[in-house]
């Protein structure tokens, strides 16, 4: 059985924001769903679930943080 890595976002802006999450093998149309982060507040999520492009980009505007990623905890 293949562990779930996990990846825990922090919201440090002062608006809601909207995270895609869709199932790795699942259809755009029928799976995919926005979690909305409220400002302050953190959500665990499954790292195959998340949009790495849009996670990537929420940092680099420093709108979300990432406060744990259990893949990056694993390698070291």
């Amino acid at each position: 059985m293949a562990k779930t890595e996990i990846i825990r976002i922090y919201n440090r802006s002062k608006q809601t924001v909207p995270l895609q999450v869709k199932p790795p093998a699942g259809d755009f149309f029928l799976h995919e769903q926005a979690v909305q982060l409220r400002p302050g507040k953190t959500v665990n999520l499954p790292k195959s679930h998340v949009n790495e492009q849009q996670i990537e980009n929420l940092q680099r505007r420093m709108v979300i943080q990432v406060i744990f990623d259990s893949e990056t905890v694993a390698a070291k």
